[in-house]
């Protein structure tokens, strides 16, 4: 996430983050960074 957040500013396209670690993706979501997948099997936003 570190990097995300430092590369990201340096992008022109928003960065989306790929993972399935459920605490990587709740951490991405409170940093406004899209996901993908958008959404996994039972996972509420």
């Amino acid at each position: 996430m570190a990097s995300a957040l430092w590369f990201q500013p340096h992008m022109d396209e928003p960065l989306r983050i790929c993972t399935l670690d459920l605490r990587m993706r709740a951490l991405a979501r409170r940093l406004d960074f899209a996901l993908r997948p958008e959404l996994l099997p039972g996972e509420a936003l």
